[in-house]
Order: C-alpha cells, then sequence, then structure tokens
C-alpha cells in the first residue's frame, strides 16, 4: 500500500513539476514577444508545447509569435490548434480575431469575414464594445465600406484606455485616409502612430507605420521624404526578424522607383520582394 502511495506521489509531483515548467516557458515565450525578441519566444513556446501539449497559452503565444514575423501558415496552424484548446469565450475571441488579421494579410476575404464575424458574436456576447467596434471596423474594411470602417476604428480609439493599444488603429485609420486619396490625414495620423510607438518603445509598429509613411510620401511625390521613411521602417523591422514586414518594404521601394522612372531598379526591388515572399511561404 505505501509503495503504491508513493507511486501516486511521484505521478503527482512529475505532473506538477512538468505543468509549472510550462508555465514559465509560456511566461518567457509573452516576456520575449513582449520585447520583440521573436526567435527567443519561438524557442520558448515550442518547449512550452513540449512540456504542456494539451494548454491553450503556449500555442496561442507561438502563434502570434509566428504571425508577427510573417509566418503566416504556421501561425495559421498554431492558431488552429489553440481554437481547439480554448476553455473561454476571451480566449476564443482572441483566436477569431488574429486568424482573421492573417487571412486579410493573405487577401483572402471571405475567410477572414468569417473569422472576424464569429470574433464579433462572441464580442457582443461578452459585452465587449471596443471589440465590438474594431471587428466591425475590419468586417466593413474588407467590405470596402472604407466610411464605416473608419467610423468603427474611431469608436475603438476612444475606447481603448492603454495608449500602447492605440498604434494599430491609428495606422489603419492612416491606411483608409490613404486609399482615399487624403494624404496630408494619413500623413497625421501615422505620425501619431509612430509618435506613440516610439515613446514605448514599440520599434516593430513604429517601423510598420513609417513604411507605410514611406508609401503616402511616394504617392504625394515626395521621393525624398518617401525614401527616408522607407529607410527608417525597413532598418526597424529588419531588426525585430518580420521578413514579411521587410517584403513589403522592398515592394514600396519597387513602387517608389516605379513612381520615379527607375525601371531597372523597380524591377530589382520587386523581384527581392516576391523572393523573399517565396522564402517565407507567402
Amino acid at each position: 500500500m505505501k509503495r503504491l502511495t508513493l507511486s501516486i506521489y511521484f505521478i503527482l509531483l512529475t505532473i506538477l513539476l512538468g505543468n509549472a515548467l510550462a508555465t514559465t516557458e509560456t511566461e518567457l515565450c509573452w516576456r520575449y514577444f513582449k520585447a520583440q525578441d521573436y526567435e527567443k519566444a519561438i524557442h520558448a513556446g515550442e518547449h512550452a508545447i513540449e512540456l504542456y501539449p494539451y494548454s491553450f497559452e503556449p500555442h496561442f503565444c507561438l502563434g502570434e509569435t509566428y504571425r508577427e514575423v510573417g509566418k503566416f501558415k504556421k501561425a495559421i496552424d498554431m492558431l488552429k490548434k489553440s481554437e481547439e484548446l480554448a476553455r473561454t469565450k476571451k480566449e476564443l475571441y482572441l483566436v477569431y480575431n488574429r486568424l482573421g488579421l492573417i487571412y486579410a494579410e493573405l487577401i483572402n476575404p471571405d475567410t477572414a469575414l468569417y473569422y472576424h464575424q464569429r470574433a464579433l458574436g462572441i464580442a457582443r456576447e461578452l459585452g465587449d464594445k471596443k471589440s465590438e467596434a474594431l471587428e466591425l471596423a475590419e468586417i466593413y474594411r474588407i467590405k470596402g465600406a472604407l466610411k464605416k470602417a473608419l467610423v468603427y476604428y474611431e469608436e475603438s480609439l476612444r475606447k481603448t484606455s492603454d495608449e500602447k493599444e492605440k498604434v494599430t488603429t491609428l495606422s489603419k485609420i492612416a491606411t483608409i485616409y490613404s486609399q482615399q486619396g487624403q494624404y496630408d490625414k494619413a500623413i497625421n495620423y501615422f505620425k501619431r502612430a509612430i509618435e506613440i510607438a516610439r515613446r514605448y518603445g514599440d520599434h516593430h509598429n513604429e517601423g510598420r507605420a513609417l513604411l507605410d509613411l514611406g508609401i503616402v510620401y511616394t504617392k504625394k511625390g515626395d521621393y525624398k521624404k518617401a525614401t527616408f521613411y522607407l529607410d527608417e521602417g525597413l532598418k526597424r523591422v529588419i531588426k525585430v526578424g518580420d521578413k514579411y514586414q521587410e517584403a513589403v518594404a522592398y515592394a514600396w521601394y519597387g513602387m517608389l522607383y516605379l513612381e520615379q522612372e527607375n525601371y531597372s531598379l523597380a524591377r530589382d526591388y520587386y523581384k527581392k520582394a516576391q523572393n523573399l515572399l517565396a522564402e517565407i511561404g507567402v
């Protein structure tokens, strides 16, 4: 009887230690993710999953990290596994929101809409008005109803108390103004996003906004400023290891040189973008 009790004790101890180790590794994953050290975040996430294969948190952290560096196929696989392991409506909301964002990047509007609509339903169930506004904005943006999208992005912005969280929404508002040809408004919103990102040391989102600002100046015909902002944005996305945004930067350089009728350089940069996208499987 004593031997059986000891065996049970050691089994329970092993489980508890395994869970503790997994929790530690998951915390490391998020810590590295927030520090934008994505390589270490991936390593910690993978280790946490090995230790605790049926936990939502490490799968979601790893999926988020893959999304941030543009490894969208791996991100989708990990997020769909997270969906199976989700225990709460909030966790499901996060998964559906991220899947919607990824499929929008992959220019798969039907699938993006499917996930954003599921996220919207959960946001309404939870009474989360900020997330509801954000999902409505994403849905209208995908559908091309840009004026309605702006209304809901602005509403989401008003309901966001954490200033750091405003950076992405400000950039999305700026992008819509750019698409509408309202370049001065786009520049104002991108600069607001850049200022906040810089203040909080968010080099990744700063880099994305700098790249997008560069393309606005390209459209305005101010090629000197366009080159400056593209150069600055490229440095930052390379520093954090975001291959997808690096490829986007090369495409924007291609557009810049095409506008200046430098067809040889434009072709070279478009080719660099194409090769890098193929390398990361986009």
